[in-house]
């Protein structure tokens, strides 16, 4: 289940009631180390790292520094780290998913 704008901090209710669905917390380039720590810690099935920061949808490149940051979080949990929030179709997505465990695309398949 992935609820974009719960902060950490604020579920423990909804973890106690997810019972048998993983809870996808969101990071973003600007996650500290401690908070890639901590969501690393009560994450379940995988980490959704949105990939920039600002709206949602296409974008003209992926965001710069987007393999180091990837590179930091995969060393910091143990869960695979998928990549969306602004990847553009085919080109784009097979970039991301080359330092990444997974993509995730929204506004391409609704454009």
């Amino acid at each position: 289940m992935i609820i974009p704008d719960l902060p950490h901090e604020e579920a423990e209710e909804f973890l106690a009631i997810a019972d048998g669905l993983d809870m996808i917390f969101l990071l973003a380039p600007t996650s500290t180390p401690d908070r890639i720590q901590q969501i690393g810690k009560i994450s379940k099935g995988f980490i959704y790292y949105i990939s920039l920061t600002g709206t949602t949808g296409t974008k003209e490149s992926l965001s710069v520094g987007l393999e180091e940051k990837v590179s930091e979080i995969k060393n910091s949990v143990s869960l695979p780290v998928l990549v969306g929030f602004g990847i553009s179709g085919p080109e784009q997505a097979a970039k991301a998913a080359k330092v990444s465990d997974g993509v995730i695309l929204g506004a391409p398949l609704l454009n």
